[in-house]
């Protein structure tokens, strides 16, 4: 289980439910690093002193004893035998020099007390027993050794004489100033930690409530902060840490508003784009014209929300049908905006007009003093004569017109010469651009596409091209015009797969029935609805 608070996603946090302040934490941490550090630092410096003590104890003993070894060295080997008097005198002076001194005694050299303090041990068979090692040894006059047993202190110092060894003088000391030394040491180290502690912690806590007054104005300040402006600038200056958090947050603000200025620019720029989808869709063909001797279909599929591939019909009279089909060089909204100026001029211009050439060429004029330097459109015009099946078409660039006969084996290819919409003065354009014509047999294809379709890359990079339309186009040539747009384009798209598309899309099929007892297009309906 945790502690962690929840809140809802737009609520601001309340601060009873974040008890953990950081000015307790701090000096909570703080006073265990102390206590920590005063520990060890205390018990360095008590064992360092008590061994001072305890070698001034021990030396001061040592010197004591080696002193009056050698005054005891004589007076046991008196010529009558050891001067027990005087060995006893000696030891009594030891005692009253030395006020912590249990006892002190003079052996001969098998270790039985020859003279000492305590006059019970020289009635019996006294003798002196030690450990069998030493617990320190200190360099003297002569060699001694020095044994702490039981909490007292035992001083060994050989009597000699002529480097022969005729007996021991023994002390045994009370440690108490040993221990003495060890408590004040600790009890020093105690007052120290506390005085630190008691002066340190209000100390702490202020400087820490000071140095961390600048999150409560952190958080002031973005409480404050307006959903709809992320620009904010929190007055925490400094060098430290929380200076640099607030200068983060003033930084960071100012790249969420960018952001959110950016997401909302986007957002309005997507639900244009939308608007002008719904509107190029609008002003592309939604029914298909069809008689008793033809029969249109065509699909559009945009690269971008919006693209610059457009097709359209006019039809003039009873018996003749324009129809064009266009690609704009730009793409998305550029293109999109040149594709609606060019069908409002081609429009107007076709009004009336039964040549092909002269269509375009009115055209080129209008577009080369509006379109956009570095723009163009390239386009192929037809005029269909329902009663005799002859088509006259002109191209400015386009791609070429498939012509699928009954009576050719392979498809043809028809292309006009000319050059493309607003790039070139009327003078060049007009002089190169021609019409041409083509008479239809029963169940001939005339099929118009923009390079989208020839040109789409599958994964693999490899290209869709000319010769593999041809034959998807041909193998359905049974079909009505409208599954063989619908049935050719999935074959299309099976190909690319998931490859990205990078252009326009448009396909229009035409196909010339020429049955007899032909009706007009009145009669027949001159649009009739996709199915």
């Amino acid at each position: 289980m945790t502690d962690q608070v929840v809140n809802k996603p737009h609520e601001w946090p309340d601060a009873r439910h974040y008890r953990r302040s950081l000015r307790w934490q701090f000096p909570l941490y703080l006073v265990g690093m102390v206590i920590l550090l005063m520990t060890a630092a205390g018990y360095l410096f008590t064992r360092q002193h008590v061994a001072e003590v305890t070698s001034n104890v021990v030396n001061r003993l040592l010197v004591q004893a080696q002193s009056h070894a050698v005054s005891a060295a004589k007076d046991i080997l008196n010529p009558n035998g050891p001067d027990v008097l005087l060995l006893n005198n000696l030891c009594r002076e030891l005692a009253v020099a030395n006020p912590g001194l249990y006892w002190a005694g003079v052996t001969d050299e098998e270790g039985s007390f020859l003279a000492h303090t305590d006059i019970r041990l020289l009635t019996g068979s006294g003798r002196l027993n030690l450990p069998e090692t030493p617990e320190d040894t200190e360099a003297g006059l002569f060699s001694s050794q020095v044994y702490v047993v039981n909490e007292t202190l035992y001083v060994y110092v050989p009597v000699k004489e002529r480097d022969l060894t005729v007996g021991h003088l023994a002390l045994a000391s009370s440690v108490s100033k040993i221990q003495e030394a060890r408590i004040r040491s600790i009890i020093a180290v105690l007052s120290a930690t506390v005085i630190i502690l008691l002066i340190g912690i209000p100390l702490i806590l202020w400087l820490i409530g000071r140095e961390l007054r600048p999150i409560n104005t952190i958080v002031t300040h973005l409480r404050k902060v307006d959903p709809n402006n992320l620009s904010f600038d929190i007055p925490v200056r400094g060098k430290n840490e929380l200076a640099y958090l607030a200068e983060t947050l003033r930084v960071m603000g100012s790249h969420l508003k960018t952001a959110q200025e950016e997401r909302l620019q986007s957002e309005r720029m997507v639900r244009e784009l939308e608007i002008a989808r719904e509107i190029q869709m609008g002003i592309l063909p939604r029914t298909y014209p069809s008689g008793a001797t033809f029969d249109f279909y065509g699909t559009y599929v945009s690269a971008n929300e919006v693209g610059g591939d457009y097709y359209d019909f006019f039809p003039f009279d009873n018996d003749r049908l324009g129809f064009l089909i266009a690609d704009v060089s730009g793409k998305s909204l550029p293109g999109m905006l040149v594709m609606l100026m060019t069908r409002d001029i081609i429009r107007r211009v076709a009004n009336g007009n039964r040549d092909p050439r002269s269509v375009l060429c009115d055209l080129n004029k209008e577009l080369l003093a509006t379109i956009r330097q570095g723009m163009f459109v390239t386009m192929l015009y037809g005029l269909l004569d329902q009663r005799t099946g002859q088509v006259t078409i002109a191209s400015a660039g386009h791609n070429p017109l498939i012509w699928i006969s009954n009576s050719q084996p392979t498809p043809t290819l028809v292309r006009p010469p000319g050059y493309p919409l607003g790039l070139m003065a009327p003078a060049v354009f007009d002089q190169r651009i021609k019409n041409e014509t083509i008479q239809l047999a029963t169940d001939d294809w005339l099929i118009q596409f923009t390079d989208g379709v020839n040109e789409a890359r599958n994964p693999a990079g490899a290209e869709y091209g000319m010769d593999r339309l041809l034959a998807n186009l041909k193998e359905r040539r049974h079909l009505r015009p409208i599954d063989l747009v619908k049935q050719s384009l999935a074959e299309h798209a099976s190909f690319v797969a998931a490859a990205p598309q990078h252009d326009d899309i448009t396909l229009v099929a035409m196909k010339w029935t020429g049955l007899a007892g032909e009706k007009s297009i009145q009669e027949t309906g001159q649009y009739a609805a996709t199915n």
